[in-house]
């Protein structure tokens, strides 16, 4: 989708060409200045139009999903650890509810992962069991890049967010026993 900026109800529709992108077709109200690579729109409304990359098509509007946490079905994956999730095509996030003493064993992973814990207080290893402890507390991010071993511990009940890419196809063909199994 193009870059947007909005000032004073005009929207100025930036056409990335260096980087692949172009314009299929202008509404109306908008207007391409001879030799720039802006197209300036009267209205807000107009800006969200099907470009073109390299590659591909961008989606169309219609791929776009509202969802609310709290329509989601939790999953109960131990007496401990229940969960939900949300995926898209290259990404997943998570919402992780953790009991306090929940154990997540040691594993790795090829995804990228983000966690933010918004309440309660994790403690991490690294590496191995027997690394110094991280001690991510509500408020704080903990990055793990791809395939970085580690393990946590809930020290309180604790609601942390997990943000992965790609998304985690052990967890939603449900083989990921390791979190099964407390």
């Amino acid at each position: 989708m193009p870059s947007q900026v909005l000032v004073d109800e005009l929207a100025i529709v930036l056409e990335l060409d260096h980087l692949g992108f172009t314009i299929n077709r202008v509404p109306a109200d908008c207007q391409k200045l001879p030799g720039a690579r802006m197209t300036f729109c009267r209205s807000a409304s107009n800006v969200a139009f099907r470009t073109e990359v390299r590659g591909g098509t961008v989606a169309d509007t219609e791929s776009v999903k509202h969802i609310r946490w709290n329509d989601l079905p939790k999953e109960k994956l131990s007496n401990y650890i229940d969960r939900r999730m949300i995926t898209g095509d290259k990404a997943m996030v998570t919402h992780v509810y953790l009991k306090k003493g929940a154990i997540v064993p040691m594993h790795h992973h090829v995804n990228e992962q983000l966690t933010y814990v918004l309440e309660g207080t994790l403690k991490f290893w690294i590496g191995t069991e027997d690394a110094e402890a991280i001690v991510v507390r509500s408020g704080e991010v903990l990055v793990l890049p791809s395939n970085v071993p580690h393990k946590a511990e809930a020290l309180e009940d604790t609601l942390d967010v997990d943000f992965f890419t790609p998304p985690r196809q052990d967890w939603l063909d449900g083989t990921d026993d390791y979190l099964r199994h407390q």
